[in-house]
């Protein structure tokens, strides 16, 4: 229901509108029901990378710096934003548009020899926890497992990490 503003340069940014579009669309050969087990990028976390904020005048340059900023965020596959007109006259509002990646991955990794894996290794991570931009993960290794009788001949680990990008 917004309309495009043509000319925003010396208005006021009314308010920050953000549409956050579903990871699988319409048109995407991936069953839409994945949208439902993907958590969002949050809006505040949106908000973070954004150099203005509502009540200051609109500049194209800072606009454009805070579309890269989004665009440097992994967990986004789309960033677009927009000057739309506002009902108050000397306003606009702020359109950003926002569409996420899938963020949960599974790397292997192993080595066979013969009946033994001398090493197998499974690392599921989250690179966006809950839509908050945090890492999770797990890691989980084998050495010198012995496919023959299923014994483990040196040892097994079990670990965790967490990231926060902003933490520190």
């Amino acid at each position: 229901g917004l309309t495009l503003e043509r000319e925003p340069t010396g208005k006021i940014i009314k308010k920050i509108v953000i549409v956050r579009e579903n990871m699988i669309a319409s048109i995407d050969p991936w069953p839409r029901w994945l949208n439902f087990i993907h958590v969002k990028t949050r809006d505040y976390i949106v908000r973070q990378e954004l150099l203005l904020q509502p009540g200051q005048e609109w500049d194209q340059k800072r606009v454009e710096e805070s579309a890269r900023n989004l665009r440097n965020v992994s967990t986004l596959a789309t960033v677009r934003t927009v000057a739309c007109q506002s009902t108050k006259p000397g306003y606009v509002i702020w359109l950003v548009v926002t569409k996420d990646v899938w963020s949960l991955k599974i790397s292997t990794d192993f080595q066979l020899v013969g009946t033994v894996l001398t090493t197998l290794g499974l690392f599921p991570l989250e690179d966006n926890f809950l839509g908050r931009r945090k890492q999770l993960g797990l890691e989980f290794s084998v050495s010198q497992l012995d496919l023959s009788n299923f014994s483990v001949n040196n040892q097994w680990t079990l670990g965790q990490f967490y990231y926060d990008p902003r933490l520190g």
